[in-house]
């Protein structure tokens, strides 16, 4: 049996002052009267932010475990045939 080598690497750290991440497209950044409006309602733990046109979602808003304060963000990096080495996971975590 061939054991899959995983290359997980920080990729850099992510400040939080919200209480909440937010993972998204930078294409579909939010306007910060959205950004209130998701943000300041209850929405549980995890949220889908949905793109206008209704076929997929913006981002999804995350609450970062214990609050505010700045987490560490690993990768996992994997060479993939006919593209090279490729990001294949982000990994942060908050508590």
């Amino acid at each position: 049996m061939k054991v899959k080598k995983t290359n997980w690497k920080e990729i850099g750290v992510i400040g939080v002052d919200s209480g909440c991440v937010l993972l998204a497209d930078p294409c579909y950044w939010l306007k910060k009267k959205d950004y209130q409006k998701t943000v300041c309602s209850e929405w549980g733990n995890v949220k889908e932010i949905p793109y206008s046109l209704g076929h997929m979602g913006k981002g999804v808003l995350v609450r970062s475990g214990l609050g505010d304060g700045t987490y560490s963000v690993k990768a996992l990096i994997e060479n993939v045939p006919g593209w090279g080495e490729r990001v294949i996971e982000i990994r942060i975590k908050f508590i």
